[in-house]
Order: C-alpha cells, then sequence, then structure tokens
C-alpha cells in the first residue's frame, strides 16, 4: 500500500500540536472575539494544509511517477501510457511518453488497480509503489 509515514517527520507533528494548542487556547481564552478566535484559527489552519499536509499529498502522488521514470531513464526503457494521466512521467524520464492499448512485449506504467483490466495478457512487474506500476507484458 502507501508509506505516508515516512512522510509525516517532525515539522508535521510540531505544526499540528502547535495548531492543537492555538485551537485550545482560543476555546478557553475570553479576551477575545469569537469573530477574531475563529479568524486567527482560521489562517492557522490554512498555513498547516499549505506547509505540511498538501506537501505530503504532492510527495506520495509524485514519488512513484518519479521513481519509474528514473527506472526507465537509467535503463534505457522506451515505455507506454496506459490509462494513466501523468504527464509529470515523461517530465521526469526526458522525453515524451506514448499512451496506446499495450502489446505483447512492452513496458507499461499504469495504475495498479488497472491491472485488472489487460486483455489477458501477462506481465512481469518491474516497480510498483503507491498504486503506481511499471510491467512489462510477456511476449
Amino acid at each position: 500500500m502507501s508509506n505516508a509515514s515516512g512522510y509525516f517527520g517532525v515539522a508535521y507533528f510540531v505544526v499540528c500540536a502547535a495548531a492543537a494548542g492555538l485551537t485550545l487556547y482560543g476555546i478557553f481564552d475570553r479576551r477575545f472575539t469569537t469573530e477574531v478566535k475563529l479568524a486567527v484559527i482560521g489562517i492557522a489552519s490554512v498555513f498547516a494544509l499549505s506547509a505540511v499536509v498538501v506537501p505530503v499529498g504532492a510527495g506520495l502522488q509524485q514519488e512513484p511517477i518519479k521513481e519509474a521514470a528514473r527506472l526507465c531513464r537509467e535503463r534505457g526503457i522506451e515505455p507506454i501510457m496506459w490509462r494513466l494521466n501523468a504527464p509529470s512521467f515523461s517530465v521526469y524520464r526526458g522525453q515524451p511518453t506514448q499512451t496506446r492499448e499495450p502489446a505483447p512485449g512492452d513496458v507499461v506504467i499504469t495504475k495498479a488497480k488497472r491491472l485488472a483490466e489487460l486483455p489477458g495478457l501477462g506481465y512481469e512487474v518491474l516497480y510498483a509503489k503507491n498504486g503506481i506500476v511499471l510491467i512489462r507484458i510477456k511476449a
């Protein structure tokens, strides 16, 4: 499945603890109006999401694409993209990637959940991570 826990470092826990502390302080402090407290907590939440949570999600989504592209580039593999919309794969690989139906002998990058849709072709898994697979269709 996913290795998301590796992306949540110390910064994530510090920011979440600070946001929770600020929220609790806002609940119990009586010096400020509710509107001011909600505005401050909202700003802190937006900061926490944009600084910590969104980069983690982006990393989880892009890391397998980047690694599969690097593998293809290093091994000189000409893959095809099948039922996957990931233009960044071509960017990381440094070349355009064809999008078409797979044929025997092709190396294919796709989503793991799409493997059941392969038209009766056997395959060998070359790379798999976070729902992205790079496979070689058996001849």
